[in-house]
């Protein structure tokens, strides 16, 4: 990071790596200062602060992150250009923008702190360069936290560019924010979660990579993106996110749990994603209800709240070679038991490109159960393990219509085999339980090379449900259909 490293007056170092801007003299920091104030010169690198409107601008050195934010006026511009190592989060308490030319870093060496904390509304970061070490361990070490509170949400936070590597927690975390925009930024070896939103409503993330999260620590679930709430708490004080737009990213590399997930989101679009080589793709679940609700055995957490009118489109789920892989698309409603009368999930999967999902128990490329009005349409999924589709159970008026499937084969990872159990037969849609209402159409199944030869077109084992199966092409399966004891009705169907 440079030579000369010197303390700054908050017991931080920082090195003395930035250089004066170019075509800024010391004549020119004084006349352009006019109207504001001046600080005085030290020799630590370089922080350019630019007052809003027409008061132009001030280029000047600072001890500290600290002090260069205090000479920044509300709405004025703040450059970062040198590297920063700090034991304390900065944090931002005024609306200003924040830029980092290619010299500023920040770097954090305690695994439990945000490198940049913001307190206030109005507050973009661009370019942001930030650095942990703790990837391989649990903590609350992030990039940036920008956290608003109950009733009083932050507004109109941005986030663009940069890179955010080795936090013990995660890339970006907004909790109870309205108006944001994250974008274009890469995140790499977090330990939980690369971006996660909480109670936040009306934004954007689009366009970040997102890769290795490492579920350190014994954490039993991580996350690439996730638009959720804090279940510690009731609806009313941390409502769910909603009206989000996940768009663009590239997630690779959360093997242990999921790449995009919102639990209890309303109005989620998660559209145009890539997802690789995560254990579940892109999962769009409930939320468990708050403490004072539920038994005093956490295992025994009630899901109360569903995710509503949520869509996910045109998105690229694959995983190839080894690992134990589960959904590529997963849709759930609260509750668990067949029948529940708890909140179902609502919403749209179309469109979507899912390739070598699947396996165990239930998983396919998509799993839907606990659904009400659901939308399964357009999909194309190749290679699936096991099952293409899973219509679990509990999906009332659910409709999966022309959806292309590309080989299914058994699951060849030995647990996952064991979890299916040696008599479950390959199924390109498997209605595994009761309680569902479902019309299965134009569904179209071709082999693949290494595809099993014993498929079955429509698997229904259960009993309970009511099934209308319509123009699907079931020519390419060992058996069309198997049904034990639900209700089928078959129109123009494939033999």
């Amino acid at each position: 990071m440079g030579t000369d490293a010197r303390q700054d007056t908050d017991g931080d170092t920082s090195s003395d790596v930035g250089r004066p801007r170019r075509g800024l003299s010391r004549r020119a920091v004084v006349i352009a200062g006019a109207g504001t104030v001046v600080a005085a010169l030290v020799p630590i690198g370089l922080i350019v602060t630019r007052a809003p409107a027409d008061a132009g601008t001030l280029s000047s050195r600072f001890a500290s992150l600290e002090a260069a934010l205090a000479a920044t006026e509300p709405g004025g511009l703040l450059e970062v250009d040198q590297a920063y190592t700090r034991s304390t989060t900065w944090t931002i308490d005024k609306p200003v923008t924040v830029t980092f030319r290619p010299a500023g870093l920040i770097i954090v060496t305690r695994p439990d702190v945000a490198a940049i904390t913001i307190t206030s509304d109005d507050v973009s970061i661009a370019d942001p360069r930030l650095s942990g070490t703790w990837a391989d361990r649990a903590g609350a070490g992030r990039g940036i936290l920008a956290a608003g509170r109950p009733g009083t949400p932050l507004q109109r936070i941005t986030i663009t560019g940069g890179v955010m590597t080795g936090f013990s927690y995660g890339g970006v975390t907004l909790s109870q924010v309205t108006g944001f925009r994250v974008a274009d930024v890469i995140i790499d070896s977090v330990g939980y979660a690369g971006i996660m939103l909480l109670s936040c409503v009306d934004g954007d993330v689009a366009d970040n990579r997102v890769s290795t999260v490492t579920q350190a620590g014994g954490a039993v679930n991580s996350y690439g993106i996730a638009v959720t709430r804090d279940t510690d708490f009731d609806l009313a004080t941390t409502p769910r996110s909603a009206r989000v737009r996940v768009t663009g990213n590239t997630i690779t590399g959360v093997t242990k749990w999921e790449g995009i997930d919102t639990h209890a989101g309303e109005g989620i679009v998660i559209d145009r994603n890539v997802v690789r080589q995560c254990h579940v793709g892109i999962a769009v679940v409930p939320a468990k209800a708050p403490p004072e609700t539920t038994t005093a055995d956490a295992s025994a957490e009630t899901y109360v709240f569903a995710p509503l009118d949520c869509v996910v489109s045109n998105n690229v789920v694959s995983y190839t070679g080894d690992g134990l892989r589960a959904s590529g698309i997963l849709v759930k409603g609260a509750g668990d038991t067949v029948g529940s009368d708890a909140e179902r999930a609502t919403g749209r999967v179309v469109g979507n490109t899912v390739v070598g999902m699947g396996g165990g128990e239930i998983d396919a490329a998509v799993t839907v159960y606990l659904t009400r009005g659901l939308e399964v349409s357009g999909n194309t999924l190749d290679d699936s393990r096991a099952r293409a589709i899973t219509v679990y159970h509990s999906n009332d008026a659910l409709t999966v219509a022309d959806n292309t499937v590309v080989g299914v084969d058994a699951d060849p990872d030995a647990a996952g085999a064991a979890k299916a159990g040696t008599n479950a037969p390959v199924a390109v849609v498997d209605v595994r339980a009761g309680a569902n209402t479902v019309e299965i159409s134009g569904t179209t199944y071709q082999p693949s090379r290494t595809s099993s030869r014993d498929v079955r077109g429509l698997y229904a084992p259960g009993s309970g449900s009511t099934i209308t199966s319509t123009r699907n092409d079931w020519s390419e399966t060992a058996l069309a259909v198997y049904n034990r004891g639900n209700a089928l009705t078959r129109v123009d169907d494939g033999h």
